[in-house]
């Protein structure tokens, strides 16, 4: 492969050369070895020479947890080569700290963790022993404290989101939860109010709105002047984003067998708990023929070739991979959820001539 510009392949060599490689070519080459071992043994060879094509041509970009640590021999690091996990988290003390473990567990490994932390009782609310609840945001601490203390992959801090309803009693506190450089907390966190089509409506009508849980309403309020706190702390801050659980759902073609309720740190994928992201990109700018002329074109015959063999590249990560988790590892391979997006949009269509 060759870079275009030095600071691209000076970044490439510190980000995932990291294993004695000499050339970023057998970088590709080692992953297409080891990706391509699930393969049968009559065509594996086969298979690993289109991969290794595909890679050092520049057409399919894998994704960061395969580029750095997908090889067949001394993984000094991690053998983890899928970027994010999602969790589950039950409203009890043992269900909090197990989580944690769990949170733990996927951190080291290098993958970035994500949860929906709805289902928590909210402060002061009543615990089963009599006292009161400290609420949702403040498990967060635990979670974030822990990322801090634990690298990820053993070199970086691990990436996390958390998902809170925007009906539940705590919301209001959760989406000024974070304020930058103003205080700094959750620096391990992105957050995500969790909106649906009944909420927006009210906005839209200026209708009140209901923060409860477990049918217990705690506070009625303007839906209007909820949205617009999380959109003033937004503009502000950055935080929090937006999931629309029911866009997601009407999107959601595994509707019949489990919820999208949740998503990695960066939110390119919904995701239901204990699932992962197994990720890579097509660089569309390597399929544009005559760039930059009267004549170029979208060469899309090219482009289904490679999203097939992009297709078995990613199935084939889930089979090769570690898994942090058994409960990943059960759901994963039973239902075998891959990833795969795009990158250079904007330069394909410059490149197409189009403004």
């Amino acid at each position: 492969m060759k870079f275009l510009q030095s600071i691209s392949e000076e970044l490439f060599g510190s980000k995932y050369m990291i294993n004695g490689e000499i050339s970023p070519d057998q970088v590709f080459k080692d992953i297409a070895e080891e990706i391509a071992g699930p393969e049968k043994p009559s065509v594996r060879k086969e298979i690993q020479k289109l991969f290794e094509n595909m890679m050092i041509e520049g057409y399919f970009i894998p994704g960061g947890r395969i580029l750095a640590n997908a090889r067949s021999y001394g993984h000094p690091k991690s053998r983890n080569y899928n970027n994010c996990f999602t969790i589950d988290i039950d409203d009890s003390m043992e269900g909090i700290y197990n989580s944690v473990l769990e949170d733990a567990m996927i951190s080291r490994m290098g993958g970035g963790v994500g949860f929906d932390i709805s289902k928590l009782r909210p402060e002061g609310s009543q615990t089963s022993n009599g006292g009161e609840a400290s609420g949702p945001i403040s498990f967060l601490r635990v979670f974030d404290a822990s990322a801090k203390t634990i690298s990820s992959g053993g070199f970086r801090r691990a990436a996390h989101i958390a998902l809170l309803d925007i009906d539940h009693p705590d919301i209001e506190k959760f989406i000024t939860a974070k304020q930058g450089d103003k205080d700094k907390k959750l620096s391990q966190f992105n957050i995500s109010v969790r909106l649906t089509d009944k909420f927006m409506q009210a906005v839209e009508k200026d209708e009140d709105w209901n923060l409860q849980f477990e049918g217990r309403i705690y506070k009625t309020m303007k839906a209007k002047d909820l949205y617009n706190a999380l959109a003033t702390n937004a503009y502000k801050h950055n935080d929090p984003g937006c999931f629309f659980i029911d866009r997601v759902e009407r999107d959601n073609n595994a509707w019949w067998a489990f919820k999208m309720d949740r998503c990695n740190p960066c939110g390119e994928i919904p995701m239901p708990p204990y699932s992962l992201c197994c990720l890579g990109a097509l660089n569309l700018t390597k399929f544009i023929v005559h760039p930059f002329t009267k004549d170029a074109y979208f060469d899309y015959e090219k482009a289904i070739d490679v999203i097939h063999l992009a297709i078995r590249f990613l199935d084939n990560v889930l089979d090769a991979t570690e898994y942090p988790l058994d409960k990943i590892e059960k759901f994963s391979k039973q239902w075998r959820r891959v990833g795969l997006g795009f990158t250079g949009l904007g330069d394909a269509i410059a490149m197409l001539g189009h403004k």
